[in-house]
């Protein structure tokens, strides 16, 4: 188990200025979760690192816990968001009633690209018709292949549909190129987990948001840095933070 090293624990306290880069702060166990209800948050990581997943439900059900309501879209092939409770797609009214009138978090399984998109459609109908349905949208792509210029813009413009009424989307992907980087500060909070080979487009992220010495071949598997910039308490920092569920870090 890796453990925080002396210079880790040392916290810069001073708030960055615009013009420079933020570096990251090392936070200590469990420290520096802060979203706030109704942003979004995107989520980056390969599926092979086993505290990816489990970190989302783990943050489902804390905020399930203060009443928050969830709607899951899982694209993962091994269904990691839990077992369904339906298939995406079209829906029925049957379908879309089932929907309005389950128990939060509601899992909807959507085997492939297109069937997520259909759902994002009855997901933007459900929202727009029933005032009530202020679930948030928690999209797990699993390990979906980067997708070309037609696809992105189509899940992008899915997306955005949902981002307008302000309850939440949470996007949860191995790649950047699943999302345009044009796009990317439609997130309020931004979570980057270890990687082994940097992606090709973490370049671009870090010059976007103007952050330094970010370097995620320097993480461990139970670290990831977390780029805050909504309203949530932290906001206009770059921390590095534990997100395992190990209780033995120091």
């Amino acid at each position: 188990m890796a453990r925080f090293s002396q210079k880790r624990r040392k916290v810069l306290n001073s708030v960055p200025r615009e013009d420079f880069p933020m570096t990251p702060v090392y936070g200590e166990p469990d420290l520096y979760y802060r979203h706030a209800k109704g942003e979004n948050l995107f989520v980056l990581g390969p599926e092979s690192n086993r505290h990816k997943s489990d970190w989302i439900r783990r943050q489902i059900q804390m905020f399930s816990s203060l009443g928050w309501r969830f709607l899951i879209l899982d694209l993962s092939p091994m269904s990691e968001m839990g077992a369904p409770h339906m298939l995406g797609g079209n829906w029925s009214n049957i379908e879309r009633h089932a929907v309005l009138n389950m128990t939060p978090p509601v899992i909807i399984r959507t085997p492939r690209l297109r069937d997520l998109l259909e759902t994002l459609d009855e997901v933007n109908i459900l929202k727009l018709e029933y005032p009530s349905m202020n679930h948030v949208t928690v999209v797990h792509l699993g390990n979906i292949r980067a997708l070309d210029k037609e696809e992105k813009g189509a899940l992008a413009g899915s997306l955005l549909k949902i981002q307008m009424y302000d309850h939440g989307v949470w996007l949860v992907t191995e790649h950047f190129q699943s999302y345009p980087m044009e796009d990317l500060d439609r997130f309020q909070t931004h979570v980057v987990l270890a990687q082994d080979e940097p992606d090709i487009e973490l370049p671009k992220w870090t010059k976007k948001f103007n952050l330094g010495n970010v370097d995620v071949t320097e993480l461990d598997d139970e670290e990831a840095y977390f780029l805050f910039r909504g309203k949530s308490e932290g906001a206009r920092h770059l921390y590095v933070c534990n997100i395992s569920n190990a209780r033995d870090w120091e």
